[in-house]
């Protein structure tokens, strides 16, 4: 693997754990800055990382774009 292969891997991998994360409330407060750091990301990353970016960022606005339920 040449440097820059494996520098794209291993940002592949990281994105596949922040995709993989459960979104569970706690999660709720970094959304905002997740959601940044992905858009940013969609702009200088590859193709399939970008991809991947994506599916992040459409489960965050999911999960998260509606207000948090009530307690029981």
């Amino acid at each position: 693997l040449t440097t820059t292969t494996a520098r794209e891997k291993l940002r592949n991998l990281l994105i596949q754990i922040l995709h993989r994360l459960p979104h569970v409330e706690p999660l709720r407060q970094h959304a905002p800055d997740l959601m940044s750091l992905l858009l940013y990301l969609l702009r200088i990353e590859s193709e399939d990382n970008a991809a991947l970016c994506m599916k992040v960022i459409i489960d965050l606005h999911r999960t998260y774009s509606r207000p948090p339920s009530p307690s029981s």
